[in-house]
């Protein structure tokens, strides 16, 4: 295989031969604080974890849904879907059988909010309006392949 940068030969090393595992371990700490992303992304899963487990998304959630309009309860679950990405998977444990509930107590078919709130979380599942949890990696990512074409990116 050939560097796209540099044009040299890569070539592959036997991470599970004895020389491969004295580089593992060697090189580890290198490997974790040379690795851009890896702060954010320790940043950004830190603090959704606060906000996940002091209850803050699951709460902000209920709110949104509980206050809205009969009119727009679909819209308003299925939006809930999407943006519930942002605290992993709290639409799928939180929101579904939520969804189900509110449907039932206004009348309506329960199965149908599931089905809304299913559409709106899978469909949101890394494709949010806002940074979600994988975010921070991805932009991370992109930066250092982008370095590997252009050093100065």
């Amino acid at each position: 295989m050939i560097h796209p940068g540099t044009k040299e030969i890569i070539r592959p090393i036997n991470l599970l031969s004895h020389d491969g595992l004295h580089r593992i371990l060697l090189e580890m700490v290198d490997n974790f604080t040379g690795f851009a992303p890896l702060g954010i992304v320790l940043v950004a899963m830190l603090g959704i974890g606060i906000a996940e487990q002091s209850g803050l998304i699951h709460a902000l959630i209920r709110l949104l849904v509980l206050n809205a309009p009969g009119k727009l309860l679909t819209f308003v679950i299925v939006l809930a879907g999407i943006l519930s990405n942002m605290a992993a998977d709290v639409g799928y444990v939180l929101l579904i059988p939520l969804a189900g509930v509110i449907f039932q107590a206004v009348g309506r078919n329960p199965i149908a909010g599931m089905a809304a709130a299913f559409a709106g979380v899978s469909g949101g599942f890394s494709a949010n309006l806002a940074l979600g949890t994988v975010d921070p990696l991805l932009a991370g990512l992109s930066t250092e392949a982008a370095q590997i074409l252009d050093p100065a990116y």
